[in-house]
């Protein structure tokens, strides 16, 4: 162990008082902080042994700068911090034995990803598997697209495919130079650089980037309207193209709509590969979640109908998927013992407080647009399709069913119901609703159908 690790280690119990004080909690602090064991200082980071995932990745959501801050208040050094479960823990010390190498992190030293990002638990599906592929491709093809850029919108795990291409290049290339960085990071760097007015400071940070043999950079669209940062960063790019260093790009949005670029920059972006990640469908969200829980939560069971439910509140957004459910899960952890089935009203009563904020904002138990694409998918339609003009059949009787539901499950008012079909008057909405009310009368099946959807909703 070398100085610092052993200063490190001697000040930790003083560093976990000074997180508990910050944080304030002591519910929080004995759930998430308590347990927490130092490990050892690997090139300049703290590395941290936590119990298991969900806690690790707890922590490096919420409370990785209060770790920050309690270190520097403390040691008043500015490491950065890893957080790491006993079973990296041992698979990093078992290749330490196997190659004998007292300089082998390479899981840690030469990549500033984050190891729990990797492509194990990264879960394809139709709606991603093209980026899958295309960033798999460099350690398969001789000469692999160059730049790969990766477009689409929050949470569709443009990040996580970023850090899995960072930790697997570490794996095979341990002597390579990998780094990963989002573009607010980038510019603060250069800004740094152009602030000291040393062009000496720049040359080093372009040094610093055309250096490393693979470089992944966070939403890009960051970087717009950002003149001298984007010369200074069309430089690094050209010159790492030039000399066959990979460089993968993430963006919320398509290339096309770059508009504060330089052609010249949306050309180059778009030069190699570039890939959109769409909407993911219910069912892919589905498979994501129960992938995800049978992962991490082997100790629980959870209900088909829980998933489902979790499911169709965080459709959009696997990072908040995935958030929703460790709010869930604390909740598990703390009034459940383990074995335990895990149903809808067992996640209603981890998120209370959620559904309430939900209800105060649209003013109903559920988000009408839950209720109207729950419906949609059942009828397997297009949720933009009804809200049209459309007069076919499938689409038109699938709205009047939307309209009703809406009025007779949760009693919306005819005209607040017509604002979510483009404006439709009260009397169109009240024709509907009477004409799915015969209907329901009049067929056996037709009514447990509606029924069927209720029990979803």
């Amino acid at each position: 162990m070398n100085y610092d690790a052993k200063i490190i280690k001697e000040n930790f119990p003083d560093v976990k008082n000074k997180i508990k004080q910050i944080i304030n909690n002591d519910q929080i602090y004995n759930d998430f902080v308590k347990n927490i064991l130092f490990y050892d200082v690997v090139d300049n980071k703290i590395v941290l042994l936590v119990t298991n995932n969900f806690i690790k990745t707890t922590i490096e959501n919420n409370y990785k700068d209060v770790f920050m801050k309690s270190f520097f208040d403390i040691i008043g050094n500015k490491l950065g911090i890893i957080f790491l479960t006993s079973d990296e823990v041992d698979k990093l010390e078992q290749k330490e034995k196997k190659e004998n190498k007292d300089n082998d992190h390479s899981l840690l030293i030469n990549s500033n990803t984050n190891s729990y990002l990797s492509f194990e638990n990264f879960y394809v599906a139709n709606f991603n598997k093209s980026a899958y592929n295309a960033v798999k491709s460099i350690f398969t093809s001789k000469k692999p697209w160059n730049p790969i850029f990766i477009s689409g919108g929050v949470g569709l795990g443009k990040t996580h495919l970023l850090h899995a291409v960072g930790n697997e290049y570490a794996k095979i290339h341990s002597s390579l130079k990998i780094k990963y960085v989002t573009s607010d990071e980038l510019v603060r760097e250069i800004y740094h650089a152009l602030s000291s007015n040393n062009q000496k400071d720049i040359e080093n940070l372009k040094d610093e980037y055309q250096s490393c043999d693979l470089l992944l950079i966070d939403d890009i669209q960051f970087l717009a309207k950002k003149e001298k940062i984007n010369e200074i960063f069309f430089n690094i790019f050209n010159h790492n193209i030039i000399h066959n260093k990979i460089i993968i790009l993430t963006s919320d949005k398509h290339p096309n709509q770059l508009k504060d670029f330089e052609p010249r920059m949306v050309s180059r972006f778009t030069s190699g590969l570039h890939i959109q990640i769409n909407k993911p469908s219910l069912e892919a969200m589905v498979y994501i979640l129960e992938m995800k829980f049978k992962e991490e939560y082997k100790n629980y069971v959870i209900a088909s109908e829980a998933i489902n439910y979790i499911v169709r509140r965080n459709q959009d957004d696997i990072r908040k998927l995935e958030g929703y459910l460790n709010k869930v899960m604390f909740y598990v952890f703390n009034n459940l013992p383990p074995n335990s089935i895990i149903t809808v009203a067992t996640v209603q009563k981890a998120t209370e407080i959620d559904d309430q904020e939900e209800i105060k904002n649209t003013g109903y138990t559920v988000d009408p647009k839950i209720i109207i694409e729950e419906i949609c998918s059942a009828y397997n339609v297009n949720p933009k399709q009804i809200k049209s003009k459309s007069r076919k059949h499938e689409i038109s009787n699938t709205r009047q069913v939307c309209q009703y539901v809406l009025r007779k499950k949760y009693n919306m008012p005819y005209d607040e119901i017509g604002k979510y079909f483009s404006n439709r008057s009260h009397s169109t909405v009240m024709e509907a609703v009477e004409k799915i009310e015969k209907a329901i009368e009049k067929d056996e099946n037709f009514k447990n159908f509606i029924e069927k959807i209720y029990k979803n909703i």
